[in-house]
């Protein structure tokens, strides 16, 4: 559960990988929501952690590698 500012919103996707909130008032009937119906959560963040491996340095440092290879002797 976040609030829709920055990059969160290309992240996460309502209901699949997360929730967002855009108000105060928003994020606590959401967490009632969630609390209300705690099935979602595992299904949820099942989707949440795949969707963040891709973020992981593991895969993102051969890319940057490669990108700044072409400029830098690495």
């Amino acid at each position: 559960l976040s609030t829709p500012t920055g990059g969160i919103p290309e992240i996460v996707k309502e209901g699949l990988n997360g929730w967002l909130a855009s108000t105060q008032d928003a994020m606590v009937d959401q967490l009632r929501e969630i609390l209300r119906h705690p099935d979602s959560l595992e299904a949820v963040s099942r989707n949440a952690r795949k969707s963040v491996q891709r973020f992981d340095w593991a895969v993102i440092a051969p890319k940057w590698k490669e990108l700044l290879g072409q400029y830098f002797v690495l």
